[in-house]
């Protein structure tokens, strides 16, 4: 009825001009793809990165590219795109014939049998062209048959998936029912929605479950992150397969991801640690630092490694036979690498050490008496932590050289520079160990708009990028695209991309592609019964109207706050409470913490389960620990609480972990007793000096004095740790 059938090639310059501008459309892509695939015996392909604005690698050695299911396992399913200028090339005819194709790979993959008609149209279309044609020019004077009561969608609904239903619905009807449809204007459009179903028929060939319209959730996924993701699994699966074949990979593996705050980095990296652990069999270990707590960079690595050797020494009782001998194997190792002297040296940093391999406290502690009464020195802190640098690169090393071994550490840029040379000198130390860096990879993430040429971070990294034992991958965010948008918009939908492309254009300009910013805006549309499932319409629906007039309303804290105002009363209220310990608390933490006057009074436990489902809290399983999603919603949720209310919650939480851990009686006890309390301790006499003291009288200012000085003596001991 729009008359394409009067067009010829000789106005096809007509036809395309009515097409309407779409950003990206799809891109026809060979039977081979864009990615290699496994070849028969089950390697992979191996291809140098050359296509501009890809991740770039310090190194020349030969990538080697994941299993390109492994990429969709995370991304979920991802949309193909197509450029502009596809249409400057298709001669008009080619596209009616492409047009067919797609139809018929629609319609003979997914329409039941029990349907004969489509069969039939099909043998007729190839067996009488006269008759097609002689029928389409006298369908243009046949009058539109009237539908009654029902409507073409519901019509074909029993039989058609509903993403075909409504092309065809919204091809017959928007001109009885504009309401309900989206109005067709170009013959592209209707490829588009073709193509869409085609190339990703698991979202728009396979109705959705009963529960899909309550359960729309944005940013699961790693939408726009396709070449990141397929060069960090790249560097994982290049480990993997020279370890299966016993080659020697060259060096040790460590990839960097910047970008700015809320760009989505701890959220890829936590999808391909995940992925890896799950899939690839990876001990992956995740740490974190905080910004303004410099002085905690240590006990960070410390609390790490002191997971990684309990996760050894809970191995010694496994029903594992593999994990049993594992351990074993370790604890022999370690004690012929490191011997008693390091490890009595090495347990003050990493306190379970002692639970793995016996370590003699008195052996190798000897000392002149003159040197033992002198105090410690600037010079002798650094020799010091030197020392504990090496002995925890051994430890390190030894671990990685039968498991595979992945540390992952988020905002290094807030780390102390003493810090950052540990770990240097940890990966460097694996990437001279042909077997240790057989099995071992790094992780770093890092805020690149904090950093300058003068920050120790850049130095370290401009050391990997001289290093000839360390081969570096740099990988920068950049903000998503109104491509990446659209894609992650019709894939949480289900809709294609007429139906999403005024939302998309909304939602791009009002967050300028900003990752975090894009989730919380599109989460507050959903909360808010913007965006909501329409019955009707058998679709997701929202107004252009109430679009049009949207605004971010200055920064994302807004959005946060908003997003958290259906909690309940009590997941706000432990929210309050787990923001003032900063980005991330320990379980053990958490437990102590019942009974506090400043919790519900059913307390935390109850609430995780809501807070952790809506992508506000996240289980940090491998560090025992709950994380807030990201700092910024931590940083919003602790700055949106009064200020005498802050004040008074952290004398509060301080307090009562002080009482919970005796610390009154623990003045003047052995390193041996209070080393274990460590992490407790530093946490409870955080919480008291960040109050400001302001309303405590002097006996109180006496008694929280004893307990910095326990806390600061108990530092002074770990960090020399040959005193």
């Amino acid at each position: 009825e729009a008359g394409i059938g009067q067009k010829t090639s000789s106005n096809r310059g007509d036809v395309l001009d009515s097409a309407p501008e779409i950003d990206n459309g799809y891109k026809v892509r060979s039977a081979r793809g864009d990615y290699p695939f496994r070849t028969p015996d089950g390697d992979f392909e191996k291809n140098e990165v050359t296509r501009p604005g890809t991740p770039t690698t310090t190194s020349q050695t030969t990538a080697c590219s994941p299993d390109p299911s492994s990429v969709d396992a995370i991304l979920g399913v991802e949309i193909a795109t197509m450029e502009n200028e596809i249409y400057a090339e298709i001669e008009f005819h080619a596209a009616l014939r492409m047009l067919g194709r797609v139809l018929q790979q629609i319609f003979l993959s997914t329409v039941p049998e029990t349907v004969p008609s489509t069969a039939v149209y099909l043998r007729d279309a190839s067996e009488h062209q006269d008759r097609r044609v002689d029928f389409q020019h006298r369908s243009r004077r046949v009058p539109r048959p009237r539908l009654g009561e029902s409507t073409v969608f519901s019509s074909l609904s029993e039989q058609l998936p509903f993403s075909v239903c409504r092309l065809l619905s919204d091809m017959i009807e928007p001109a009885l029912m504009p309401e309900d449809g989206v109005r067709i204007e170009t013959f592209f459009q209707v490829v588009d929605d073709l193509l869409s179903m085609s190339e990703s028929p698991s979202l728009y060939l396979l109705d959705p479950s009963a529960d899909f319209h309550s359960s729309l959730v944005f940013g699961q996924r790693c939408h726009g992150r396709k070449d990141e993701l397929t060069s960090l699994l790249g560097v994982a699966t290049r480990i993997e397969e020279c370890t299966r074949r016993g080659d020697d990979i060259g060096k040790a593996q460590a990839v960097f991801v910047s970008g700015k705050g809320g760009s989505g980095k701890s959220h890829l990296v936590g999808h391909v640690s995940t992925f890896i652990s799950e899939v690839g069999g990876w001990n992956v270990y995740r740490a974190k630092f905080r910004r303004g707590a410099v002085h905690e960079s240590k006990d960070i690595v410390s609390v790490l490694f002191n997971c990684v050797v309990m996760d050894i020494v809970a191995m010694k009782d496994s029903e594992n036979r593999e994990d049993v001998e594992y351990s074993r194997a370790v604890s022999s190792a370690i004690i012929e690498v490191i011997g008693n002297e390091g490890l009595r040296v090495l347990s003050g940093f990493i306190p379970s050490i002692s639970k793995l391999v016996e370590v003699d406290p008195g052996q190798g502690a000897s000392c002149e008496a003159e040197d033992c009464e002198r105090p410690y020195s600037e010079n002798d802190m650094k020799e010091s932590y030197s020392r504990v640098s090496h002995l925890v690169s051994a430890l390190v090393a030894v671990i990685a050289k039968e498991r595979l071994i992945c540390l992952c550490f988020d905002d290094l840029q807030w780390a102390e520079s003493s810090t950052l040379a540990m770990l240097r000198q940890i990966i460097i130390s694996v990437g001279q160990d042909e077997s240790s860096r057989q099995r071992f990879l790094f992780l770093g993430m890092y805020r690149d708009d904090e950093i300058n040429d003068g920050h120790p971070l850049a130095s370290e990294i401009n050391i990997f990028r001289d290093s000839s034992s360390v081969d570096m991958t740099l990988l920068e965010l950049s903000p998503l695209s109104k491509s990446d948008i659209m894609n992650m918009v019709m894939s949480e939908t289900r809709l294609t991309r007429r139906h999403v492309k005024t939302l998309v254009d909304v939602v791009h300009k009002v967050t300028i592609g900003h990752a975090i910013f894009v989730t919380q805006l599109l989460q507050s549309l959903v909360r808010d019964s913007i965006i909501s499932y329409s019955p009707l319409k058998h679709r997701f629906d929202w107004s252009d109207r109430v679009l049009e007039s949207l605004s971010m309303g200055g920064d994302v804290a807004s959005l946060v706050v908003e997003n958290l105002s259906s909690l309940q009363p009590g997941a706000l209220k432990s929210l309050e409470v787990l923001s003032c310990f900063g980005i991330q608390v320990s379980l053990q933490t958490v437990t102590m913490l019942q009974g506090c006057s400043c919790l519900p009074e059913e307390g935390i436990e109850p609430y995780l389960d809501e807070l952790v489902g809506k992508g506000v809290l996240s289980r940090e399983v491998s560090l025992s620990s709950l994380v807030f999603s990201h700092d910024l919603i931590q940083q919003h949720i602790y700055e949106n609480i009064p200020s005498e209310e802050r004040i008074s919650l952290h004398l509060e939480i301080g307090t009562h972990l002080g009482s919970v851990l005796s610390l009154d009686s623990l003045m003047g006890a052995p390193f041996s007793r209070v080393a274990p309390q460590y992490p407790f301790i530093t946490a409870a006499v955080n919480q008291i000096n960040s109050s400001g003291l302001s309303s405590c009288d002097t006996h109180q200012r006496l008694r929280f004095a004893q307990w910095n000085a326990l806390a600061g003596k108990q530092s002074w001991d770990r960090s020399n740790c040959d005193a």
